[in-house]
């Protein structure tokens, strides 16, 4: 998808080869190529997976991923880590160990502040953070000394992508929180209403 963007078209006038992209406005392609970009897209929707795309100065970037409903949510929750969680789940990751550390970095690097002031203590997230904490710390993810876990690379791989999946639930808090108050406010809300209700008929 990225190459179309690129791919040159032939000019038969002139019997030469000419860039699809104009020179004034590096945003327009032909046709051809945007109608391939489209039937990739559709294709790809056809078998589960999204198509992402991030701008860029240049040609967009594309990044392909499974459909992940969390990730989608946490993604609104959590615009300035979208890049970065998306890439986590793009196909060319997949197997890519130092994209994967990168990632859970990041997103560690996102926590520090909340992990410092005790932020989900008391909260039943509490034990889920100190796990995921141990693992940033402990797996390579953000220490490189003799105290990291020896663990073989497909019980990392395996481990990396169940940190990931963990760091997802627990960047939903707020969106559960959000969820609790509001059918709190409307339970509250409910009961005032029948006990009105209620005093009037008296």
């Amino acid at each position: 998808m990225n190459l179309l963007h690129w791919a040159p078209a032939y000019d038969s006038n002139r019997a030469s080869m000419t860039s699809i992209l104009s020179i004034d406005d590096d945003s327009t392609i032909s046709e051809e190529c945007a109608r391939c970009i489209e039937n990739i897209e559709y294709k790809l929707e056809m078998i589960n997976m999204r198509v992402r795309t991030v701008a860029t100065e240049g040609p967009p970037q594309y990044i392909i991923s499974k459909r992940d409903a969390q990730v989608d949510s946490v993604v609104e929750a959590v615009p300035e880590l979208s890049e970065v969680l998306l890439s986590y789940l793009d196909v060319r990751n997949q197997k890519d160990e130092d994209a994967k550390k990168a990632v859970l970095k990041t997103i560690a690097d996102y926590l520090e502040d909340r992990h410092k002031s005790k932020y989900y203590r008391g909260t039943m997230y509490a034990s889920l953070e100190d796990n995921l904490f141990t693992v940033f710390n402990k797996v390579g993810i953000r220490h490189g000394d003799k105290k990291q876990w020896k663990l073989h690379k497909p019980a990392r791989m395996k481990l990396y992508d169940q940190t990931f999946k963990a760091a997802i639930h627990l960047l939903q808090m707020e969106d559960v929180k959000t969820f609790n108050d509001t059918v709190s406010d409307l339970k509250k809300k409910q009961e005032e209403l029948v006990g009105t209700n209620g005093n009037n008929s008296n």
